[in-house]
């Protein structure tokens, strides 16, 4: 009886040792999986930060005075160096400035009618328009927009120029 107590002891840590190794080289194998992918998802986040450092270079280096609206309210969110340059207003003092700021009054019926096509039926633009500075001057000149999504917000973006020369 003993030596069957004894038989049945062996077998079972046999098969607890068996186990034992078993779990650990799977757990040896999940933390080599896991090491792999955390290296995946950094060399990704890498990739996206270069991809959005390269995108703001762009918009702010563009040699066209560029802009992003919010479609829902029509505030400004964000303009490049040439924009800026136009209109006299730094990146800090537009944000949230609405359109209504940055064109005459006579013109605004034109505009609105721009941005009914841009959301409605895709690429509009508007000549001869007339734009207003932040010192109050004034320059002609032309717009184009799209209709968009940013960051899952509903935006227009596009470009202007002075037209005025």
């Amino acid at each position: 009886m003993h030596q069957a107590l004894l038989l049945i002891l062996t077998g079972t840590t046999i098969v607890a040792f068996y186990w034992a190794f078993a779990k650990k080289k799977q757990a040896d194998t999940n933390k080599d999986e896991l090491y792999v992918m955390e290296k995946k998802l950094n060399d990704k986040e890498e990739e996206c930060r270069l991809y959005r450092d390269r995108e703001k270079q762009l918009f702010q280096e563009s040699g066209e005075a560029l802009f992003i609206f919010d479609q829902s309210d029509g505030s400004l969110l964000k303009v490049n160096h040439e924009a800026e340059r136009l209109t006299g207003y730094t990146q800090e003092e537009v944000v949230n400035l609405t359109f209504k700021i940055l064109f005459s009054r006579e013109h605004r019926q034109r505009l609105l009618r721009m941005l009914s096509i841009a959301c409605n039926k895709g690429p509009a633009e508007v000549r001869e328009i007339k734009f207003r500075r932040k010192d109050g001057s004034h320059f002609v000149g032309e717009i184009k927009i799209k209709a968009g999504r940013l960051y899952g917000k509903k935006v227009i973006y596009g470009s202007f120029r002075d037209t005025t020369q």
